[in-house]
């Protein structure tokens, strides 16, 4: 309380402005008291202060700075942090139902397009029917209706993707233009049909010499699997003499036996022995192979069994 501003304004009620009153009056000891005793309060709380910090470690004392800084520093990003999620939730929102806004309305315009232009007005229509009909009873018919009402009917007809009639002449009219109409998509189908089935059929031959290629591939990869068993030679030791060669592999033995005499080939090859099949096994461990040509009877039968193996 300011005892001196009270003072002030008991003396100015009481004199009057009659005489001079100074603003401010000499401190009193009452003054100098209270602030000497608010001053040894404020001492009081410093100094509690200063020793409930000494008294804290010093790593505690840094976690405590550090934790308030952070939890002022956390709670402005929360808050800068749940007002830019607002914000862009909101502009997400107005762009969701902007496109989506732009989207229906597209949706009714592609809809629109693909009507029939001379459909979508009802009063094109009623004039259309006025121009066709002849009977006078007719158009009273048509004019003695609600025609603003029809026309709303018509409009909320169309919007659900039905189909709107004026009148049973009308009828036959849209049922003979879809008949028409499906005319002229059957004959379409019939040159797509015919298109189809001769695009078929060319499928059909490519498949086909796709398949044959197949196979020649594989009789290929067979064949080079052969011509690398079949072409391995043997030691000078271990080759196989004949009367005017030796032979070192297997493709020497089919190039021999192509045009071998049958004389000479029964001289190795006969019901008591079979010396090309015991040279094949013994010399290149091909036992499969030599069983094959083991059974076989005559010079053609050995060859066969060989390509084919």
């Amino acid at each position: 309380m300011n005892v001196g501003g009270l003072q002030m304004s008991l003396i100015r009620g009481s004199k009057g402005d009659k005489e001079d009153v100074p603003n401010s009056l000499p401190e009193t000891i009452l003054d100098r008291h209270t602030q000497e005793l608010s001053h040894k309060i404020e001492e009081r709380k410093k100094k509690e202060k200063e020793e409930d910090n000494k008294r804290l470690p010093l790593s505690l004392k840094k976690n405590e700075e550090s934790k308030e800084e952070l939890d002022l520093k956390g709670y402005r990003n929360k808050v800068q942090g749940s007002k830019s999620a607002w914000h862009r939730n909101k502009e997400s929102n107005k762009e969701e139902s902007k496109d989506k806004g732009k989207e229906e309305k597209q949706n009714k315009e592609e809809q629109r397009e693909a009507r029939n232009p001379k459909d979508f007005s009802f009063f094109k229509q009623l004039e259309k029917r006025f121009k066709e009909e002849k009977g006078q009873s007719n158009i009273q018919s048509h004019l003695s209706s609600n025609l603003v009402k029809r026309m709303k009917i018509f409009h909320d007809t169309l919007n659900k993707g039905e189909f709107f009639f004026l009148d049973t002449e009308d009828i036959e009219e849209k049922v003979y233009r879809k008949l028409i109409k499906l005319k002229e998509l059957e004959s379409e189908w019939v040159v797509r049909n015919e298109q189809y089935q001769e695009t078929r059929q060319l499928l059909l031959e490519k498949e086909e010499e796709i398949e044959q290629n197949i196979n020649e591939l594989k009789e290929m990869m067979r064949s080079a699997e052969r011509f690398k068993l079949f072409s391995q030679r043997c030691n000078e030791e271990e080759g196989f003499r004949l009367s005017n060669a030796t032979l070192y592999s297997i493709q020497e033995l089919l190039y021999e036996l192509e045009k071998m005499p049958d004389e000479v080939f029964s001289h190795y090859v006969n019901e008591q022995k079979n010396d090309f099949a015991n040279w094949i096994e013994g010399v290149f461990g091909l036992s499969d192979l030599a069983n094959r040509i083991r059974h076989t009877n005559s010079k053609e039968e050995m060859i066969n069994a060989l390509k084919n193996y």
